[in-house]
């Protein structure tokens, strides 16, 4: 199997058993050129040769200040300066889009921070966060310790930088370090762990890929289709970066000579006869649980042995030990958003002929957004407001992440289904008055707490609003990049009244004015601290209860709100699951061949 001249390895190992090794035809490299131009001239796929040099230039810089980071920190604990300086104490390794080289010029930078033993997980969090946030290229800087990953987020001369941490069990690094040698995993604890698996996934999967240059095109247009149609999005419960870079790479050793036309049809043909649950792999497991870790223990996934692992609906196993379901997240609705739109691209390309000029590309990836309103007629709107950048930055993120319960969570009542979009708006010019018309939901998300400083602080202020009004105007306020607006002053309606949650319900049933403002409490009994888990339901709507310690509930939105930036997120409301493409015939011939992979 030929393997591209700009891969890692001259070899890889791959669990699947190739179903073609077939050339490219003359067609499909017609077909082929045809792709690559219309992905170049949409402007969105591709970094600019400014762009390209302005992240090496970022990257280099951060290089420097790791560097003498780790000078200053050996000064410190005794270090000698010549050691340290000989053989090193800091690596920093690229991993994610950008180490795969198919990034945008909106793809941030993934960063993992090697350290040698002397330096701590404390002082990456404390003295580097202390250096970096004073220099000036440096905004918005964000330190989050306590999350699954800890990461420290920040921009640095326009770039947005993802930097976690690991410290290895060494003195000193030595320059030819090798991040996949076993090794390096040992006396690690699970976040250095995890923290590690990000760049090990990576090379593994430049390692497992026969042809690297192949992939990468065939990478950038289902990355490109997938956000076009509201796929994107791992912390929405739908697949990001690493998963779609699993999949294309397993289509890539099933076809391994194949251009990346071909590969792009053939993702959409296996994937829409992949029998989940079973799970996407790249490699065989490795079974190498005490040998390399000193004695300590890693959690592999196996869906035989962990009953939450076998709950998993859609596992995409990383190919890096220790292996993990890289696709966790993904949630009864938006599987069957992703199941939906993998058939309906499978149907584009069955129903293209392909003696016909040209493939109907600006149809497959026509975006999902501007046919939402006209197929939901009833939706919710989650709008997250902030004053200022920063406090939005915050915010949006913590809002963000609970969205997923959200989701979950519409979907108890029977018969009623939910298809979120991942793509978040930006309307310019935000007004609630333009916004609302008839009959649809919205939850209003507001931030008045300006002292939250990561994503995962406690937020002191939200207001939840249900508008029970046709929402089909917001489509022309809807801009693709953030727009700021003056702040308007606040008209405030003043008959307000103080109640707990089920107070609100009460009034409700004894027929109170739907034009009335609802002052929900703060009293932890009547706020659950979750997203979504405390509703009800009033003539067959939901009204929905935010993780808060106060809330305002409006059923009217009919005054405007002053804050300068506002972003949105939609969720349509139907009562059935979705598209149906009964016309689809199997994808390819070997139906049984692709399930005995997927078991394997």
């Amino acid at each position: 199997m030929r393997k591209d001249d700009s891969s890692s390895s001259s070899e890889y190992y791959s669990v699947a058993t190739p179903l073609s090794l077939a050339e490219p035809t003359f067609e499909d490299l017609a077909k082929n050129e045809e792709m690559e131009i219309y992905m170049f001239n949409t402007g969105l796929v591709y970094e600019t040769e400014e762009g390209e040099r302005n992240r090496i230039l970022a990257i280099q810089k951060l290089r420097r200040i790791a560097y003498e980071w780790s000078l200053e920190l050996a000064k410190l604990k005794n270090i000698t300066e010549q050691f340290s300086m000989e053989y090193g104490g800091i690596q920093l390794r690229i991993f994610g889009s950008t180490r795969l080289g198919v990034h945008n010029a909106d793809s941030d930078i993934d960063i993992l921070c090697l350290a040698a033993s002397y330096i701590t997980r404390v002082d990456f969090f404390s003295s580097l966060y202390e250096k970096i946030s004073q220099m000036s290229e440096v905004h918005s800087i964000l330190s989050i310790t306590d999350a699954y990953t800890p990461v420290l987020k920040f921009t640095i001369d326009g770039q947005p930088i993802d930097m976690v941490f690991a410290s290895l069990e060494m003195p000193l690094l030595p320059h030819t370090l090798d991040i996949l040698d076993l090794n390096c995993l040992k006396g690690l604890d699970d976040q250095s762990v995890r923290s590690l698996n990000g760049a090990r996934v990576a090379e593994w999967i430049l390692r497992l890929v026969p042809n690297t240059k192949t992939f990468c095109s065939a990478l950038r247009v289902i990355k490109h289709w997938a956000r076009q149609r509201g796929l994107y999005s791992n912390v929405l419960g739908f697949l990001g970066g690493v998963n779609f870079a699993i999949l294309v790479a397993l289509v890539c050793q099933l076809y391994i000579n194949a251009c990346p036309y071909v590969l792009v049809q053939k993702f959409f043909s296996v994937f829409s006869i992949w029998r989940w649950p079973n799970p996407v792999l790249l490699r065989s497991f490795e079974d190498l649980q005490l040998t390399y870790t000193d004695g300590k223990y890693l959690s592999v996934w196996n869906p035989k042995t962990n009953y939450k692992d076998a709950l998993h609906i859609m596992p995409i196993i990383t190919p890096a030990y220790p292996s993990m379901n890289s696709s966790y997240n993904v949630s009864p609705p938006q599987f069957r958003l992703i199941q939906d739109e993998i058939l309906r691209a499978c149907s584009l390309f069955q129903g293209h002929n392909s003696n016909s000029t040209t493939f109907p590309w600006s149809v497959l990836f026509e975006a999902s957004t501007s046919e939402f309103f006209r197929k939901y007629s009833r939706y919710i709107q989650v709008d997250i407001c902030a004053q200022s950048a920063d406090d939005q930055r915050n915010w949006f993120g913590w809002v963000e992440s609970r969205l997923r319960l959200l989701i979950i969570s519409l979907e108890q009542p029977p018969l009623v289904f939910c298809h979120p979009v991942a793509n978040c708006f930006h309307p310019m010019h935000f007004s609630l008055n333009a916004m609302a018309s008839d009959n649809k939901s919205r939850i209003y998300v507001e931030n008045k707490d300006t002292s939250c400083t990561n994503s995962s602080s406690e937020v002191n202020d939200v207001a939840v609003e249900a508008s029970l009004d046709d929402m089909n105007s917001a489509t022309s306020a809807i801009s693709s990049s953030v727009h700021r607006r003056p702040s308007e002053p606040q008209n405030m309606n003043n008959n307000i009244i103080n109640c707990s949650y089920e107070q609100v319900i009460a009034r409700h049933r004894e027929g109170v004015d739907l034009n009335t403002k609802l002052k929900v409490s703060s009293n932890p009994s009547s706020v659950h601290h979750s997203l979504s888990h405390h509703r009800d339901v009033i003539d067959g709507r939901s009204i929905l209860d935010l993780q808060s310690h106060s809330a305002v509930l409006s059923l009217r939105g009919d005054q405007q709100q002053p804050f300068s930036y506002v972003s949105s997120f939609f969720i349509g409301l139907s009562f059935q699951k979705g598209l149906r493409y009964a016309d689809i015939t199997p994808a390819i011939h070997v139906r049984h061949h692709i399930h005995a992979i997927a078991c394997n």
